[in-house]
Parts: C-alpha cells; sequence; structure tokens
C-alpha cells in the first residue's frame, strides 16, 4: 500500500489519515513490525532496505540503511524497544537487527546461537521484559532470548509443547511471563522467566491447551494484546475472538491452566473470511484488530457480546500487520 494509517480516536467519528512511505521504499511487505520508543514510531525491514522512522509531532519521515546486517526479502518480522535501543527480530535474517536512536548506530547480533541461521521463518513475535528480548518460535525450535545489557543470547526449548512449523505468531508480556499466540499450534505458549529454584534460577517454556476453542483450520491467530488483566486473541483466519485470563502463579507446572477462556463472534466485522486481521493493540480502553484482508479495523469494548468493524477506505488486500499505541491517541499502522 505504500502508506502508514493513522487513527485518531479523540474524533468525533471513526477517521484515519495516510502518511506516503513511497519515498523512503517503493514494494509490497516493505515494513511489516512498528515499535514506540520515546515518542517516535520505527518500522523495521521485511523486504524494505531501510529502517523507518515517523515523528507524529512533525509527521516527518526518516530511515537508516540495515543493508549491511542483512539483505534480501523476510529479514525482520517483529519489533521490540530494550533499553533505549530497536530490534529487529530474525525471520530468514541470520542476525538480530540493533538500532540505536541516540547516535544512529545499525548493527546486528548473531542468533545462531538460538537457532541455525539458514532456518526460515525462524522467529513470530516479540516482547521485551525485564532488559530482556523474547521472541517465541514460528518455524523455529526454541524461544529466543536476547539480553540487552550484556549481548548475550540464549534460547529456552519448545519442542516439548509443540512441534513443526508455523506453531505462534504473537507475544504478549503480563505478570512476569510471556505467551505465544497459536498460528497453527494446539497450545498457547507460556514462558516464565528464571522461575527461582533451591539455589538456581531456570526458564521454563510450557502450554496451555486451547483445543476446546479450535477451529479446524490453519493458521487461526495472529495478534493478541492484554487489557485489564485479561489477553485478547485477535483471529486470523479463525471465526472467534478468544478473551482469556492469564496463567495464575509462578510454579513449573505441566499444562498450564487460563482459567476462564470466552468466545467473541467476529464473522460479521471483516469482508473477508480469511486473513482478516494480523496484530492487536489497546486503546481507550477498547481493542483494535489490524486489517489484513478484513478491509475493517475490527474494534472489541470488553465485557460486549459482540464486535464491530469499522471500514478503511482504500484499504487493499494485505495491508497492515502491526500497530503501535502513542500516548496522545496516534497508533500507526504498518503498511504491508
Amino acid at each position: 500500500d505504500g502508506h502508514l494509517l493513522v487513527y485518531r480516536p479523540e474524533a468525533t467519528a471513526f477517521s484515519t489519515s495516510r502518511v506516503d512511505t513511497s519515498r523512503i521504499e517503493v514494494g509490497k511487505k516493505s515494513w511489516v513490525a512498528v515499535v514506540a520508543l520515546r515518542g517516535r514510531v520505527y518500522a523495521v525491514p521485511y523486504n524494505a532496505r531501510k529502517l523507518l522512522v515517523f515523528d507524529p509531532a512533525s509527521g516527518q519521515l526518516s530511515d537508516f540503511d540495515t543493508s549491511h546486517v542483512a539483505d534480501g526479502d523476510r529479514k525482520w518480522r517483529s519489533a521490540v524497544a530494550v533499553g533505549g535501543k530497536v530490534y529487529g527480530v530474525p525471520y530468514d535474517a541470520k542476525q538480530l537487527l540493533i538500532y540505536n536512536p541516540a547516535n544512529g548506530d545499525v548493527r546486528g547480533v548473531d542468533t545462531s546461537e538460538a537457532e541455525d541461521g539458514d532456518c526460515k521463518g525462524k522467529w513470530g513475535g516479540a516482547v521485551a521484559f525485564d532488559n530482556k528480548l523474547y521472541a517465541v518460535p514460528f518455524n523455529a525450535k526454541a524461544v529466543l532470548v536476547y539480553y540487552s545489557q550484556t549481548g548475550d543470547v540464549s534460547s529456552i526449548p519448545t519442542s516439548y509443547v509443540e512441534t513443526g512449523r508455523r506453531k505462534w505468531s504473537g507475544a504478549v508480556a503480563y505478570g512476569g511471563m510471556v505467551y505465544g499466540v497459536p498460528f497453527n499450534a494446539k497450545k498457547l505458549l507460556v514462558v516464565k522467566p528464571f522461575l527461582p529454584l533451591i539455589n538456581r534460577a531456570v526458564s521454563k517454556a510450557d502450554g496451555a491447551d486451547i483445543s476446546e476453542h479450535e477451529e479446524k483450520v490453519f493458521g487461526k491467530w495472529a495478534g493478541a494484546v492484554a487489557l485489564d488483566g485479561k489477553l485478547y486473541i485477535v483471529p486470523y483466519n479463525a471465526k472467534n475472538l478468544l478473551v482469556s485470563e492469564f496463567v495464575q502463579g509462578d510454579s513449573l507446572c505441566h499444562g498450564c491452566d487460563l482459567g476462564n477462556v470466552t468466545e467473541v463472534d467476529s464473522s460479521s466485522a471483516g469482508m473477508s473470511e480469511h486473513r482478516k486481521w494480523a496484530g492487536a493493540v489497546a486503546m481507550n480502553g477498547q481493542v483494535l484488530g489490524l486489517p489484513a484482508d478484513a478491509g475493517r479495523v475490527l474494534m472489541y469494548r470488553p465485557g460486549t457480546p459482540t464486535v464491530e468493524g469499522k471500514e478503511v477506505n482504500g484499504v487493499g488486500d494485505g495491508s497492515w500487520t502491526a500497530a503501535v499505541a502513542l500516548t496522545g491517541s496516534v497508533p500507526p499502522l504498518v503498511c504491508e
């Protein structure tokens, strides 16, 4: 599409505006992941060669070349801010992308400690927690962990939770745990970082069975967000939005119990039955789902029985995949 989409919820009616990014890069899926840091929005390159920076206050765009870290397509699929720096998590790239806004430095860190660099589609969603980066495995066999204070890379195996490809897509951190959203996996991934044992700390990956809520489709859910103590998982090819309580406690569980999980039918909110919403963000007490092929922004107010779909004029197929919410009500949705 070649644009950033900006939605300002303080407007009296649903309205959006666009920021043209074609002077930075032209092409499909240039950027598919964003993160906010100190009032600016950073989009890491998927097929683009440059990292995109958007300043909502001035409306200005800038860019930084990343081709010396990795070139080609499908490089970085998710973005995280940790310790004042922006990170791009490897999808097909062999290195973790690191951008320092303070001096404009762009560099990479090898991640072969966590996964073979030749693996394609390594990690999906990522989150920051306790000065560390956690990325959930899409095709990789383990969670990627990067220690921002030391520069070390490690991993948390997940093969005893799920195996195969396209396992988990989005990620959410809440209550000291990291959650991975099931794309093709049967279980919600639950990562418990550095649990204290007698004389050491260990990290553990486990899964919460949601098979009774699973629809028999591939690519069930893609994005999720935490809001007011609950987890909201938006449908990609699935029919229902899932609303779940979080795992309680910090024990090394074997088959985690999510507690109450409910379904909200979202079939009337989109204009497509497949590839509907690719990511999620919480704003003004609502959950927003980003239109991939849905043609509409999913809007759900917790506690209500249905979801709403707000049409965005001129949205094409596979339009947006990620969003950030900024203080002052501006969430740019990055063009796919």
